[in-house]
């Protein structure tokens, strides 16, 4: 995949947001190993897609300033940082970068499919549901439990 940034600076620019939005001093050290592993699955979600924008002469492509892009990708790091790293706070931390930044609201703990795309993603709650490949998800989307507390299944192909 190219991207618009190295991975290393991907990194830099993803703890420079951290430190700005969390002043707590906090070392982001494990970055250096979830930020790698957040690509490699958005890779693999952006390679299924035929969007053009995430395409870069045929080649799947992340930037970094594409918003919807950097969503995805947040929500990966949050969801690697809680579910293989076991670091709760980074989770925290960068699950609250990404509402922030783009008004978007689905927790580290969220299980997303591999396959799905945000299109203008502000306004967005995706809460615990089960989500099946080729979710396409648009501004102002909620999902989440009923008052009874059942979760949806959202089938594959659903946007």
């Amino acid at each position: 995949m190219k991207t618009s940034l190295s991975q290393e600076k991907i990194i830099s620019y993803l703890t420079n947001q951290l430190c700005n939005i969390f002043p707590d001093n906090s070392a982001y050290c494990e970055l250096s190993r979830i930020v790698p592993r957040g690509l490699e699955r958005l890779e693999y979600c952006l390679e299924k897609s035929i969007y053009k924008p995430y395409r870069d002469n045929g080649i799947c492509y992340f930037n970094h300033l594409n918003a919807d892009q950097y969503t995805v990708f947040l929500y990966y790091c949050s969801n690697i940082a809680y579910l293989e790293f076991s670091n709760l706070v980074l989770a925290q931390k960068l699950f609250y970068l990404n509402k922030v930044l783009h008004s978007f609201h689905c927790m580290y703990d969220t299980i997303l499919p591999d396959i799905f795309l945000i299109v203008h993603g502000n306004g967005t709650v995706l809460g615990k549901a089960k989500y099946s490949n080729y979710l396409v998800v648009m501004h102002g989307c909620t999902v989440g439990a009923n008052s009874s507390f059942e979760l949806p299944i959202i089938g594959e192909y659903v946007s």
